[in-house]
């Protein structure tokens, strides 16, 4: 194996472990992701239980489940890739796909609702309808509801807390 593929989780445990040390909002990092409803609040709480896993003295388990976590973050935030929509006299290249993440009340998960469509909302028409997201200011963009489901953790070896199709080690599923 090479060097950069076995320090791989321990950059992600360094990142979870920035997050930790300092005033975050995972919105800066994870900019399709629009995080409601105490899902900043949840991601924190993942942050903490990764360091205290660390601190605990379980750092390749909390460099696993670091390295898990970012993967999974990432994915849900590059999903759908990119479109273009009309804007003014251009076209602008803009997510196909934005996402809201919600607490669920559950251990280290979260509702997830996937907006797509996206529209430009003319100057002074910001209303927002039902279900739709409206994001950005200029352009104004107006999502769709799609679909919903959930970012679920699974948890640890045997134990488990829903449904998991697979052998996939990551705790974290997307259901839909």
């Amino acid at each position: 194996m090479t060097q950069e593929i076995e320090e791989r989780p321990l950059l992600e445990l360094k990142e979870v472990e920035r997050e930790f040390c300092c005033h975050f909002s995972p919105e800066f990092t994870y900019r399709r992701i629009r995080f409601e409803g105490g899902a900043e609040a949840r991601y924190g709480s993942i942050v903490g239980f990764i360091m205290g896993m660390k601190l605990a003295g379980k750092v390749d388990e909390a460099a696993q489940m670091a390295k898990h976590f970012k993967d999974t973050f990432k994915r849900l935030n590059e999903y759908g890739g990119e479109t273009e929509v009309q804007y003014d006299h251009g076209i602008v290249k803009v997510p196909m796909y934005r996402i809201s993440l919600i607490d669920d009340g559950c251990a280290h998960s979260f509702c997830i609702v996937w907006y797509s469509n996206p529209e430009v909302v003319p100057y002074g028409t910001t209303k927002e309808e039902p279900k739709t997201l409206l994001h950005g200011v200029f352009p104004t963009l107006r999502y769709r509801f799609s679909f919903n489901g959930g970012l679920i953790f699974h948890g640890f070896n045997n134990e488990t807390y829903s449904v998991r199709i697979g052998n996939d080690s990551n705790p974290w599923s997307i259901h839909t």
